[in-house]
C-alpha cells in the first residue's frame, strides 16, 4: 500500500513544496513519513494506491488515527480528504484490503503547527506582559497608599 498524492488546496506537494514556514516532506510524496503543515494548510488530500491496476474497484481502503476507531472506506475508493483539522500531532495508519487480505500498514505522521501566536513562547511572552503590567500598577498604586497614610495620622 503506497501514499501516492499529497494535495493542499487541489496542488500536489513535493519535495520543494512550502507550507507557510515549513517544508512539507524532505522526499518525494511515496517515501515520505513526515508531513509538516502550516495552521493556514489545515485541509488536504491523501491518494491511495496497492500499485496493482487490476480490479482497483475491489480494494478497500482502512485508515486510523491516531489510534481512534479505524474507518473503512468504500471500495475502490483511494482518496481521503480532511478538513480544518486542529493544530497538532496526527499519526495516520492505512492499509488496503482485497479478497479479505490485508497489506502491510503504512505509517506517516501529519504536523499542523500551531500559529504564532499560539506557541509556548508567545504564552510566556504572554505571562511576562502580565507579570510586568502587575508589578507596575502595584508600583503605582503603592506610594498613593502612603501618602493617604501620611494625611490621615498629622
Amino acid at each position: 500500500m503506497k501514499l501516492t498524492a499529497f494535495l493542499i488546496n487541489g496542488e500536489h506537494i513535493g519535495s520543494t513544496t512550502r507550507s507557510g514556514h515549513y517544508n512539507v516532506c524532505d522526499t518525494s510524496v511515496i517515501a515520505s513519513d513526515r508531513f509538516d503543515l502550516s495552521y493556514r494548510d489545515n485541509s488536504f488530500t491523501i491518494q491511495l494506491s496497492t500499485l496493482t491496476y487490476d480490479t482497483p474497484e475491489h480494494i478497500t481502503y482502512i485508515y486510523q488515527i491516531n489510534n481512534e476507531a479505524p474507518v473503512r472506506l468504500q471500495p475502490g475508493k483511494n482518496e481521503i480528504t480532511f478538513s480544518h483539522l486542529t493544530p497538532g500531532t496526527y499519526k495516520f495508519h492505512i492499509k488496503a484490503e482485497r479478497n479479505s487480505v490485508q497489506t502491510e500498514e503504512r505509517v506517516f505522521t501529519v504536523v499542523v503547527h500551531s500559529p504564532w501566536f499560539r506557541t509556548w513562547w508567545a504564552y510566556c511572552l504572554y505571562a511576562l506582559l502580565l507579570g510586568v503590567g502587575i508589578w507596575q500598577y502595584l508600583r503605582q498604586r503603592r506610594p498613593s497608599a502612603r501618602r493617604d497614610c501620611a494625611c490621615e495620622t498629622s
